[in-house]
């Protein structure tokens, strides 16, 4: 189950169980973005608080950032007081536009073994399974924005990704 595969500690989505299909930097694309998201106002963060808060390197951070501000999904204030903001309001942001930019549609179109395009004609062993399971895992990505990510009720039936 896809809800099973997220748990939250301080307020940061980290992927658990299918982080197979997201790379390191796309995970920590999106625990960049719930974190400004959590806290509910569109200052400027540095990126090494971002970085003690999330446990991710400020290297690392430093990367992920560059590409999301790219993708305008963050803004950012240089020099010694500056950092980065999100470039629209949290409901205005999908996974999926976070994932995009930094990993590309082909993410979530390519084969989940590596043998290139699964197409209708090409399948791979898997492909009439997990044909299933991407486009579950696609449309959670697009529908839910940031703000429902850390906003959800306990009746929600995603309430298990996140707890706060």
């Amino acid at each position: 189950m896809i809800a099973e595969s997220w748990f939250c500690i301080y307020g940061v989505i980290k992927l658990n169980r299918y982080s197979m299909l997201l790379t390191k930097t796309a995970e920590g694309a999106i625990r960049l973005v719930l974190c400004l998201a959590v806290r509910k106002n569109s200052d400027f963060v540095p990126i090494k608080t971002i970085a003690e808060d999330t446990g991710i390197s400020f290297f690392q951070l430093g990367k992920v950032a560059q590409q999301l501000i790219k993708g305008k999904i963050l803004n950012s204030y240089p020099g010694p007081n500056g950092g980065v903001a999100l470039a629209k309001a949290p409901e205005k942001i999908s996974l999926y536009e976070v994932v995009v930019a930094i990993e590309g549609e082909d993410v979530f179109t390519n084969c989940v073994l590596g043998t290139g395009d699964c197409d209708g004609e090409n399948v791979c062993q898997i492909h009439d399974h997990w044909k299933i399971i991407k486009e579950q895992i696609l449309e959670l990505f697009q529908i839910r924005t940031l703000n429902e990510i850390i906003d959800l009720d306990a009746d929600d039936p995603l309430a298990g990704l996140v707890k706060l």
